[in-house]
């Protein structure tokens, strides 16, 4: 039952609390929340439905999904060697020991994003290569595991901060700051429901979505200390099972020193509702009709940056979502 007929009376009433939403994709993290009060910019997003305005603001944080981010974990790696081997690079050889790969694991990788550090460093470009997997193309490098768990959460800490990214921004101090926020861009305040990859570390980690980032990293920390055989039997196959020690570090900085979110603000979630739910409500819920009477659906339509529309795509579903958490059915 979609969407509309299991929580129609719901859409028009107030919430008794404010709900933002934080999903984590591959490629990048949707933030969504709403306020009281709205800045015309192009994370701005009004919402009517009857007679109850919602106040978003939106944006897509793009290369900080899980994948992206181990990515960058890897680039950072490439840019730190003393030295490069051309011609070990060109021909994927080269081997690169990374902190958040358990022992006895080595891994062909294919780094997207090494590709413009590798021509920064004056090296003639490469083609890009993509592994029969169906990952990026990008620069193809050996990964060899040489566990180190605090050498590993200070990777997941450089792969949060926007200004190991940028050429313009200087460092930035995590406790003042949201390490992963543009100066542009609106800190995010409110209840927070952390889905998508958030929601998939739990999972894999066999937690409750009511534990402890402290949780997540004691688990984490277990997992990363197991040896290659070890880790990847004691779960079900699965993509980027490789991937899994970076990942919780990665989640919890990314709420702590990324976005400085507080635990007590944030209940992880399935996300059991979906985009399509979302567009749905986008079209069809421009005027639709609640006990006979017609109720109309506005947004406020502002410019916005390509990167940002599926966050907003995603905050017209996220309504619904809220409605069901707070009133249920």
């Amino acid at each position: 039952m979609n969407c509309f007929n299991y929580h129609t009376d719901a859409l028009v009433s107030i919430p008794k609390e404010k709900y933002g939403a934080l999903d984590l994709g591959g490629s990048s993290l949707q933030v969504t929340f709403e306020g009281k009060q709205i800045d015309h910019d192009d994370t701005s997003l009004k919402l009517s439905i009857g007679s109850v305005n919602h106040r978003f603001r939106a944006y897509s944080l793009t290369g900080y999904g899980i994948n992206d981010a181990f990515d960058k974990s890897v680039a950072h790696l490439l840019e730190q060697l003393p030295q490069i081997i051309n011609e070990d690079l060109v021909g994927g050889n080269l081997e690169m020991k990374h902190p958040c790969l358990q022992n006895g694991c080595k891994e062909p990788y294919s780094c997207s994003r090494c590709t413009s550090i590798h021509q920064k460093v004056g090296s003639p470009p490469i083609s890009g290569k993509k592994l029969s997997n169906g990952g990026k193309a990008g620069v193809l490098v050996q990964l060899v595991g040489a566990p180190d768990w605090e050498e590993c959460s200070a990777l997941a800490k450089v792969a949060v901060n926007l200004s190991e990214w940028s050429d313009h921004s200087p460092g930035i101090d995590c406790e003042l700051q949201p390490c992963a926020l543009a100066s542009n861009l609106p800190r995010p305040t409110a209840q927070f429901y952390a889905i998508s990859g958030f929601y998939v570390v739990y999972q894999f980690l066999h937690l409750k979505t009511d534990a402890a980032l402290d949780d997540v990293l004691e688990k984490g920390r277990e997992f990363c200390e197991r040896s290659w055989d070890l880790a990847r039997n004691s779960v079900v196959p699965q993509p980027f099972i490789e991937q899994y020690c970076f990942r919780p570090p990665y989640v919890v900085l990314l709420l702590r020193e990324g976005l400085l979110i507080t635990v007590s603000n944030v209940i992880v979630d399935s996300g059991s509702i979906t985009r399509t739910h979302g567009v749905a409500l986008y079209e069809a819920g421009k005027t639709f009709p609640i006990g006979g009477k017609i109720l109309s659906y506005e947004l406020l339509r502002v410019k916005m940056n390509p990167f940002i529309f599926s966050a907003i795509l995603f905050a017209s579903l996220f309504i619904c979502y809220v409605h069901f958490l707070v009133w249920g059915s």
